[in-house]
């Protein structure tokens, strides 16, 4: 895994570029930003990395993985006020400051149509910390690096090395959600969800319901 510093480099010079990217988009209108679903509905994964979704418009900043539209995330959204009708977001914010979390969600709830929501999945420091005390060696992996002691394992597993900057529980998500607008603000479990139907969510959604290490939350633009 490269360290944070070359990441920041990197994303900090393609996420300069990516404004041109952005720019283009504005230039050629919406249109190229249009569903594919059959239902006609606009999805937004944000953040796809090397997991992408089809039925949902993909973007990321690393030109090399597949998307459908390369952008840094903290340069603004290319999608027009309350046109969205779902956004998808899986371990990416946890790699942000908290002011960019912050000016990120504030683009979501823009784009969001009123009554629609966004899907966040991150780390779970609650339950990374009650494995932690119960001494549950299986839960934590050996990424990025193999640890042996339970405080090693645990600083591996929520820190990433130096690939986090932020943790969080359902908690501190709900705090930052909710001064951001969003209302309201619920956890959920892998596979369910009041967003995404049910026989959709499993096929781009890889941590399983039986054993999962993250914290799942959705939070909506309130109607009014």
């Amino acid at each position: 895994m490269k360290p944070q510093w070359m990441k920041d480099l990197f994303h900090g010079t393609m996420g300069e570029l990516s404004l041109l990217n952005k720019w283009r988009l504005g230039i050629l209108g919406s249109s190229r930003l249009a569903s594919s679903r059959k239902d006609a509905q606009l999805w937004v994964h944000l953040g796809c990395g090397q997991h992408y979704a089809e039925g949902m418009v993909n973007v990321d900043v690393n030109p090399f993985v597949r998307s459908d539209v390369w952008l840094d995330l903290r340069k603004g959204l290319p999608f027009a006020d309350g046109s969205v009708d779902a956004i998808y977001c899986c371990h990416t914010l946890e790699h942000f400051h908290e002011w960019d979390v912050r000016g990120i969600l504030r683009e979501c709830l823009r784009i969001l149509k009123p009554g629609k929501g966004i899907r966040i999945v991150t780390p779970d420091l609650q339950k990374s910390v009650e494995a932690y005390l119960r001494g549950d060696r299986e839960f934590f992996s050996g990424f990025p690096d193999k640890r042996e002691s339970m405080g090693g394992k645990l600083a591996n597993h929520l820190l990433c090395r130096d690939q986090h900057r932020l943790v969080f529980d359902f908690g501190f998500w709900s705090e930052i959600l909710k001064s951001e607008g969003f209302e309201p603000v619920r956890e959920c479990s892998p596979h369910r969800s009041e967003i995404f139907p049910a026989a959709e969510l499993p096929i781009f959604e890889y941590e399983k319901p039986e054993r999962h290490h993250s914290v799942f939350v959705e939070a909506f633009r309130p109607c009014a």
